[in-house]
């Protein structure tokens, strides 16, 4: 029987990268929207999560809306 060891295919860690890429980012874009509800202006958060500033502007902005 074939056995393929995930792991070690480079799709497979590819895949397990930007996965990763993806989480940071989310988790990036939660701890922005903490700052923003508790005050912190857009260009400090920009220097906390290193989003960027249009970023920020676009989550301030979608805050709003909600």
């Amino acid at each position: 029987m074939l056995t393929i060891d995930l792991e070690k295919l480079p799709s497979y860690r590819i895949g397990e990268r930007r996965g990763m890429e993806q989480g940071a980012h989310e988790k990036a874009q939660a701890i922005a929207k903490e700052l923003l509800n508790a005050g912190i202006p857009p260009t400090q958060v920009v220097m906390f999560t290193q989003l960027s500033l249009a970023e920020i502007e676009g989550l301030k902005k979608g805050q709003m809306d909600a």
